[in-house]
């Protein structure tokens, strides 16, 4: 008999005299950790490549229903204590609706059907993830959740994975009406600070690593915007480990990752998918911005393709940025583009950064720069500030900007850094999916380094060709148009 004891609100415990039970148990919840073939210890035979999920018989909370079938499957016999609260609460869906409308939104706004029906989910299943794409009103929906969770609740952290985020989201919430948000709410993360009274707090996870454990034991709420940043931080993980006392755990994310292992660790940290919408979906509604994918392959000269041919991938990286007469790819997106359009474009390196802001400028553009070093104050004013201007060109990192940030008149993105990451790609296209009276559509130009060469009939691929075809199947899932051109430098 296995018997499974929920220990607090973020592990259970498993006991049992039957060593076999427990044995697939841990075989089940155990994946591959990416990248594992090339560590060390793998290859060393030190490590399986896995991580297991049960440690000395604890298995994270979010796994509840997945062990139980996992049990019902393999005809293991079982026994539940603790689980009394592990029930649906009932809501009537007419009535929230009106009391999101009447008492928390102003005159502005109006909730939308995919947004009550996340909403609902929330607080009905009060565990798990909202899978809602980019561009669709997710602080709007967290802002909703907070209202309703506010009479209810003793204290509610709000996670999100930037400084920028914090202030945007606080802004958020005043924008929709919140007009005591004072009295309730505080800010952590940069120029913010708090005293860890109010209610309700809004911080980064790099604010809160170095906290106390005990500090997460006073909240009862959490909410992890922009989720899928479970997969790149155990300090999440271990953050959402310590709120031992909320029983309300709810993410937000417009893209999860699709190894087993990311899954597994979504689903034990918070719980599984209760809701999904798809950016396909509220562009065919006319929600979202119309997108066309602009593929511009750049071809570079014989001469610099033999010099770098077989080079490691940072090292191919490093020459291309490198690379002067790259930013000639700039004039043409320039002049195919309205004078009067918004364009951020995202790099990964500072260095890259600094020359190509620094190259537009020769051009007679606005430009304005974005990266970790901007406080967090003058990174709102900078997004703030691009809902009034025309032509003006933001250059940002991908850490900065990909995620979240919401500038509504943006009409282009120029991937002007490489990346393979289905997250990372699907999240910076989110930036100009947001609806604008000034656009009818937007449009990604995502460049591509092409320094591909032949040798007896058979071609050889550079690491950011390859790299490319991860991309482009990402734009094929979410049915993006794509055109393609070649542009030679």
């Amino acid at each position: 008999m296995l018997v499974i004891n929920k220990e607090n609100e973020s592990m259970m415990k498993l006991e049992s005299t039957n060593r076999a039970d427990m044995v697939l148990i841990d075989r089940t919840f155990a994946k591959y950790d990416e990248g594992y073939m090339f560590n060390p210890r793998f290859k060393m035979g030190f490590w399986d490549g896995k991580k297991h999920f049960l440690k000395n018989g604890f298995l994270p909370l979010g796994l509840y229903e997945s062990l139980l079938s996992t049990c019902m499957e393999n005809k293991i016999e079982y026994r539940t204590v603790g689980f009394e609260d592990f029930t649906l609460n009932e809501i009537d869906k007419d009535a929230l609706e009106s009391r999101i409308n009447e008492k928390y939104l102003n005159d502005k706004y109006t909730i939308r059907d995919y947004q009550l029906n996340a909403v609902y989910e929330a607080l009905r299943n009060k565990r798990g993830i909202l899978q809602c794409c980019t561009s669709s009103g997710k602080s709007l929906m967290i802002y909703s959740i907070i209202r309703e969770l506010l009479p209810v609740k003793k204290k509610i952290l709000v996670i999100v994975p930037s400084i920028m985020l914090v202030g945007q989201m606080y802004s958020d919430f005043v924008d929709y009406g919140w007009e005591e948000i004072e009295k309730y709410c505080e800010r952590q993360g940069g120029d913010y600070q708090t005293d860890w009274r109010s209610q309700v707090l809004i911080s980064t996870w790099q604010s809160l690593q170095n906290q106390q454990k005990e500090i997460f034991y006073e909240y009862d709420a959490v909410i992890v915007d922009e989720c899928h940043s479970v997969k790149d931080s155990n300090v999440v993980t271990d953050i959402l480990g310590c709120c031992i006392n909320a029983d309300f755990k709810i993410g937000t994310s417009g893209t999860l990752g699709d190894a087993p292992i990311v899954k597994m660790a979504s689903e034990g940290t918070l719980g599984k998918v209760l809701y999904t919408v798809s950016s396909k979906e509220l562009i065919d509604r006319n929600i979202l911005t119309d997108i066309r994918v602009a593929t511009v392959f750049l071809k570079y000269p014989l001469n610099f393709i033999m010099q770098n041919k077989g080079r490691a991938y940072p090292e191919e990286v490093k020459q291309i940025e490198e690379y002067g007469d790259r930013h000639k790819i700039l004039n043409f997106i320039f002049s195919a583009i309205k004078p009067t359009d918004n364009t951020l474009i995202l790099c990964n390196h500072i260095a890259h950064i600094k020359e190509t802001a620094d190259y537009i400028k020769s051009l007679g553009k606005n430009v304005k720069v974005i990266t970790g070093a901007v406080k967090a104050k003058d990174r709102e004013e900078i997004r703030k500030s691009m809902e009034d201007e025309e032509g003006t060109v933001l250059v940002a990192t991908y850490a900065t900007l990909s995620t979240g940030v919401n500038i509504k008149k943006l009409h282009n993105l120029v991937m002007y850094g490489n990346s393979k990451s289905k997250i990372k790609v699907l999240q910076s296209i989110g930036r100009v999916l947001r609806k604008h009276y000034s656009k009818d559509k937007c449009i990604v130009w995502d460049l591509v380094d092409d320094l591909s060469y032949k040798v007896n009939k058979k071609t050889f691929k550079n690491h950011l060709l390859k790299h490319y075809a991860e991309r482009k199947k990402q734009y094929e899932l979410q049915e993006f148009p794509i055109v393609s051109t070649d542009f030679t430098l």
